[in-house]
């Protein structure tokens, strides 16, 4: 193995064990803050999506979480009981019910950010100037590389579903 190779591996080892571990102090974070109103990640990924979004039809939404309509549905019911959301049938077409969030679901993730705020600020208050700098630093770095990669890799997968026809990929394997 060649000193490039194996340094690879290295760097892939470290960062494979400390993925892990940032995930779980995230998931962690944020679970806990669900918990409170009973969230499911699907769910508190909607009340984002609406958020930004603004109302949705069930497909809309089914489709931007990767799950399946029914899914979506009970996802949204659970919701609407915390009241976080609302369905409101679409003014042009009564058939259709959109999405909406409600007031309530606006105040959660207001308090929501505001809880990320706090846990930031608790992070950056331990940390030396040098080294708030060196974190948000590594924080932005990992945003611009994670988007750059996974923009990549979308752009690839639309080239080869494009590139299949009837099932058969339309590019040769063979080397």
């Amino acid at each position: 193995m060649s000193d490039e190779t194996r340094e690879m591996s290295e760097q892939i080892d470290r960062l494979m064990a400390a993925f892990p571990v940032l995930m779980s102090s995230m998931h962690r974070y944020g679970a806990s803050f669900a918990r409170e109103r009973e969230l499911s990640v699907a769910q508190f990924k909607a009340l984002l999506l609406l958020e930004h979004h603004g109302p949705l039809s069930m497909s809309e939404l089914a489709h931007l979480l990767s799950i399946s309509p029914s899914t979506a549905s009970l996802t949204t019911e659970r919701m609407v009981k915390h009241n976080l959301v609302k369905r409101r049938h679409d003014l042009p077409d009564k058939r259709m019910v959109r999405v909406h969030l409600s007031a309530a679901g606006a105040a959660y993730l207001a308090a929501h950010r505001e809880h990320a705020r706090d846990v930031f600020r608790q992070t950056l208050e331990r940390l030396s100037a040098e080294d708030r700098k060196r974190y948000i630093d590594a924080w932005e770095f990992l945003v611009h590389v994670t988007q750059k990669v996974t923009e990549e890799y979308l752009a690839s997968e639309r080239r080869r579903l494009a590139g299949t026809v009837s099932g058969t990929p339309a590019y040769d394997d063979e080397d």
